[in-house]
């Protein structure tokens, strides 16, 4: 099984005291491929934000003056045994 994602966020403002400040939009490319071999165990490969995209989001408090930074591109490995 093969999964593939994109997800789109528009440039958005952040309030900072009494000013606005804006984040740039981006792009978030995730993937996921998963084999079954048995009725109850899958592995699978999984990656997120694929292109290493750079972005922020906003801040819930004053004390960053430019957004929270996310991570970059993660990849996992995995093995799901169902009981």
């Amino acid at each position: 099984n093969l999964n593939f994602s994109a997800n789109y966020a528009a440039e958005r403002k952040m309030i900072l005291g009494t000013n606005f400040i804006e984040l740039d939009p981006y792009w978030l490319l995730n993937g996921k491929l998963q084999y079954l071999f048995h009725n109850n165990t899958r592995v699978f490969v999984q990656a997120k934000n694929i292109s290493n995209e750079h972005y922020l989001t906003p801040s819930q408090g004053s004390i960053l003056r430019a957004g929270i930074p996310n991570r970059g591109r993660e990849i996992s490995l995995g093995l799901d045994w169902v009981l």
